[in-house]
C-alpha cells in the first residue's frame, strides 16, 4: 500500500501489471501502465490510442523520462531490453536523457559559425 501524500490525501496505487504482447495491443485505458518484470518500464497510452514505451528513472533525486519508442514499432521484449540498458547506465552514474540531449545539440554552434563564414561573411568581405 503506498504511503499517503504530505497533504494527507491518500496516494493512488500504481497501475502495475505483467505486460504481455496481447495486452499491449488491446489496452484501452489511458495513462501509464507499469511493467512488473522490468523496473522503470512503462507503457504510455494516449487519448488518441497511440502507445509508446517510457523508461522512468531517478537521477540525483530528479525524475527523468526516457522515451524508448513507439509500441507498435518496438516489441515488449525489445522494450524491456532497452529499458534494462537505460537502467544499467543510470546504475553506472550516467544520465541517458542528458546524454541524448547533448548529442542532439552537439556541434550545432560550430556548424552554424562555419556556414555563416562560408555563405555570408566571405561574400560581404569580398565585395568591400
Amino acid at each position: 500500500m503506498p504511503r499517503p501524500r504530505r497533504d494527507g490525501t491518500p496516494a493512488r496505487a500504481r497501475n502495475k501489471r505483467k505486460l504481455t504482447e496481447l495486452y499491449v495491443r488491446k489496452v484501452q485505458e489511458r495513462g501509464l501502465i507499469w511493467d512488473t518484470e522490468q523496473k522503470g518500464l512503462a507503457l504510455s497510452v494516449q487519448a488518441s490510442g497511440a502507445r509508446s514505451w517510457k523508461c522512468i528513472y531517478s537521477y540525483y533525486g530528479r525524475v527523468r523520462w526516457y522515451h524508448l519508442g513507439n509500441a507498435q514499432a518496438i516489441g515488449l521484449s525489445d522494450a524491456r531490453r532497452l529499458a534494462n540498458r537505460v537502467m544499467f547506465q543510470v546504475a553506472e552514474g550516467k544520465d541517458p536523457q542528458a546524454d541524448r540531449k547533448a548529442a542532439r545539440n552537439a556541434g550545432t554552434f560550430a556548424e552554424l559559425a562555419t556556414r555563416y563564414v562560408n555563405e555570408y561573411a566571405r561574400q560581404k568581405n569580398a565585395k568591400s
